[in-house]
């Protein structure tokens, strides 16, 4: 196959914005192009392409009555998260409570946290817990200047669960920034049997 033409109108680009990695045309049968092609994400993506080919010989010539293949494929690409700049977290399992303390750097462009919580090590799974938005308190810590420090606690835990918690940054324009699973385990109790010795 020759005359390779391909569109993508998510994105707005053909062949001519691609850089060719391998493959050669004419295209023999079984054999394959590789393509190129880098974005950079700012929120997740459902992406549709389409490519159409001329069918051609071993010598380059147009093969009679056969019509051009084409083919379209879609493609979802989740954005990354990028992680929060935390200075410290804490975490500590009580019997009626996690509780957790988080330090940040001021920023302009945050505005709080929502926690999120789950009992799989599923991020899809999680819910929130916060109802309004987190806000720290502006605190001199010394080495670190100054910071904002959270202290919220989930007060609706069971004792023998094993809890995953993330931290969502909401920022001024809308976007978050995540980070997690924060992994918490029951409190266990524990029984020391010594052996009996009788002399």
């Amino acid at each position: 196959m020759d005359s390779l033409v391909f569109t993508d109108t998510t994105l707005g680009i053909n062949l001519s914005n691609l850089t060719w990695i391998s493959g050669v045309l004419p295209l023999a049968p079984a054999a394959k192009l590789v393509y190129f092609y880098p974005a950079t994400l700012r929120k997740n993506l459902v992406n549709l392409a389409a490519v159409q080919a001329n069918p051609v010989d071993n010598l380059g010539h147009d093969i009679p009555g056969l019509a051009d293949p084409q083919d379209q494929d879609s493609a979802e690409v989740q954005a990354q998260t990028t992680s929060i700049d935390l200075l410290y977290i804490t975490v500590k399992r009580e019997a009626d409570r996690v509780a957790f303390t988080w330090a940040t750097l001021p920023s302009r462009d945050s505005t709080g946290f929502h926690l999120y919580r789950s009992t799989r090590d599923q991020r899809g799974t999680a819910v929130q817990l916060s109802g309004q938005l987190l806000t720290g308190l502006v605190l001199e810590k010394g080495e670190f200047g100054r910071v904002i420090v959270y202290t919220p606690s989930d007060t609706t835990v069971d004792s023998d669960t094993i809890y995953y918690y993330w931290l969502i940054e909401v920022k001024a324009d809308g976007s978050t920034d995540e980070y997690g699973p924060l992994t918490v385990y029951p409190l266990w109790e524990y029984a020391l049997f010594l052996p009996l010795v009788k002399r």
